[in-house]
């Protein structure tokens, strides 16, 4: 009796096996059209545990509460805007303001400089808002609502107290009395040409 096998050539059967082998370890790829439709959605948990940690970043790192009114440094760390003006005011002094005297000078705030709550970089320049990070805060929100950092009304001269170039502008005193004349002969009185 003859066998299929042995009608078959011998290099044939060797191919056929071959595919098999290849068919068995290559898992069948997806077609492209399955690969075309809607992203599976995120597992529960991992949304909630991005949420969190996009939550537990979105915090100041002086009062270590959820960001109410970002603002941002020129060393590029962020704050809420009440404790960098609280930082501002009541930090303690450096080495280069020794010199200044916080209780006889006026503008002692003006003058002295001012650093970075976390690197201690000098700012020079007034923190800016930051509003795509504010408008990201409103969608997020805090379940817990922390009332007790209080929201600060934006006025234009914010700074004004703080750094120097947003001092007001002193208007140069006028003279109420004729300026005395340097030989001691009376007031000077004006020269009509």
């Amino acid at each position: 009796m003859i066998s299929f096998t042995s009608l078959v050539p011998a290099s044939s059967r060797r191919l056929a096996k071959d595919e098999e082998y290849i068919a068995v370890q290559e898992p069948e790829q997806p077609e492209e059209d399955a690969l075309e439709g809607p992203a599976p959605e995120p597992e529960p948990q991992q949304a909630n545990d991005l949420f969190q940690d996009l939550r537990d970043r979105l915090q100041c790192s002086v009062c270590l509460g959820f960001l109410r009114q970002p603002y941002v440094n020129s060393c590029g760390h962020v704050f809420d805007l009440i404790c960098l003006f609280r930082w501002f005011v009541n930090a303690p002094p450096m080495e280069m303001d020794e010199h200044l005297d916080p209780l006889g000078d006026p503008d002692y705030i003006w003058h002295r400089s001012k650093t970075c709550p976390y690197c201690r970089a000098v700012i020079t320049t007034p923190p800016a808002p930051l509003f795509l990070v504010d408008r990201l805060l409103e969608i997020i929100g805090d379940e817990e609502d922390d009332l007790s950092t209080p929201i600060v009304a934006i006025t234009p001269n914010l700074w004004h107290g703080v750094f120097s170039q947003y001092r007001p502008k002193q208007a140069p005193e006028t003279a109420t009395e004729p300026e005395a004349d340097p030989e001691g002969q009376g007031p000077l009185e004006p020269v009509e040409p």
